[in-house]
């Protein structure tokens, strides 16, 4: 059977050296063999296994979660672990697309470079709608120069 180097599987697996080293060291992939020039040799199964792994990480999945569903050792993924850890990565998406709504709703509401407000805050201004971010500037100005400044 043909063995691969570090070098071969991170070039197979679209990985650094290093990251096989560390994979091997928590135990995700297993550890390599030694040729007789002492470099690390690894069997290609352990390259496809480090695919898979990746694969899974780009998914969303934690490495500890990976290690729990795929022990080495075991070629099938359990599915009771990939569903609950399909869950949970779904639910963290779902926050992380809450707080990135937040974020470009708030962006939306700063000023421009040159300190005036996009065309929407004044046109809201017009109409007597102020929006939060206009709110959260005035009222630390008003406190500062003890004027009413509008909200």
């Amino acid at each position: 059977m043909t063995m691969l180097t570090i070098s071969e599987m991170a070039a197979f697996a679209g990985v650094s050296a290093r990251t096989i080293r560390y994979h091997h060291d928590i135990g995700l992939i297993p550890p390599p063999g030694r040729d007789s020039a002492g470099r690390r040799i690894c069997d290609p199964a352990d390259a496809v296994r480090l695919a898979r792994v990746r694969s899974l990480a780009e998914a969303g999945f934690t490495l500890t979660d990976i290690l729990e569903m795929l022990p080495v050792g075991v070629t099938e993924v359990d599915a009771g672990v990939f569903t609950r850890g399909r869950t949970r990565v779904a639910e963290h998406l779902a926050e992380e697309a809450t707080v990135i709504s937040g974020q470009r709703r708030r962006l939306d509401e700063e000023e421009l470079p040159s300190g005036e407000f996009p065309a929407s805050v004044v046109l809201d201004s017009a109409t007597g709608d102020i929006p939060p971010a206009v709110v959260r500037f005035n009222e630390p100005v008003g406190q500062l120069t003890g004027t009413e400044v509008a909200r």
